[in-house]
């Protein structure tokens, strides 16, 4: 019952607290919501995929990307309009109860250059990406040394390009992105290498003897 009251007094409306990004297309009708939806996307025509890391910046303007929001606004539509009224019984309850104690978060669907936000990505992880490396042991004048560990960085291009995609989606993009950069620690660090420095010393320092079936090499640490 108090599903069909909430849909009845929302009918032809989208159910409040309903959101593109920061804007509420609460209580719009289509043709209302389709108004707002045209002013977020003239307003953004401009906007650039932005990022900085160190000292390089990365920018990707809508007009290279090739975004197109225009041609998929009905489906925007149909997805405000559907919040709280499609899916699951318990789906809609939890969309409603959203839609007045908390908020809904819609996307607006868009049509881009997929293979240009590819190369977008690509060229800011190939800048990115550094493998870790374990601390070891290296030789300097026969004396033994801990090289120490170099600590590794994973851009995730795939995480990466989703949180490119939502932000168009919600209209959010007058400030550098936040993208995720995975530290990698080495398995080795130089902890375990110093423990092992003493044996490596100690090792050297002894004469070795190299056994075969037909005969024994002495190595003298000289």
């Amino acid at each position: 019952m108090a599903l069909a009251f909430f849909n009845l007094s929302y009918q032809g409306r989208i159910l409040p607290n309903t959101y593109i990004g920061k804007t509420n297309f609460g209580g719009l009708n289509r043709q209302q919501a389709q108004e707002v939806l045209s002013n977020l996307e003239e307003n953004t025509s401009q906007d650039n995929i932005k990022f900085s890391w160190q000292d390089k910046n990365y920018e990707l303007s809508f007009k290279d990307l090739e975004i197109n929001y225009q041609s998929q606004d009905q489906q925007t539509l149909d997805h405000l309009t559907a919040v709280g009224r499609s899916g699951s019984i318990k789906d809609m309850l939890k969309s409603q109860a959203k839609a007045v104690f908390s908020k809904n978060q819609v996307l607006a669907s868009f049509d881009f250059n997929d293979n240009k936000m590819t190369d977008f990505i690509k060229k800011i992880a190939s800048d990115i990406d550094k493998p870790e490396k374990d601390a070891r042991i290296e030789f300097e004048n026969n004396e033994p040394k801990v090289i120490p560990e170099e600590i590794g960085r994973r851009f995730s291009e795939d995480e990466n390009r989703q949180i490119s995609l939502t932000s168009i989606g919600s209209f959010e993009l007058k400030n550098n992105l936040s993208y995720k950069i995975e530290e990698l620690k080495p398995k080795i660090d130089s902890e375990i290498a110093k423990n092992a420095l003493a044996a490596t010393r100690d090792l050297i320092s002894r004469n070795l003897i190299l056994k075969s079936d037909k005969k024994d090499f002495e190595i003298h640490k000289d």
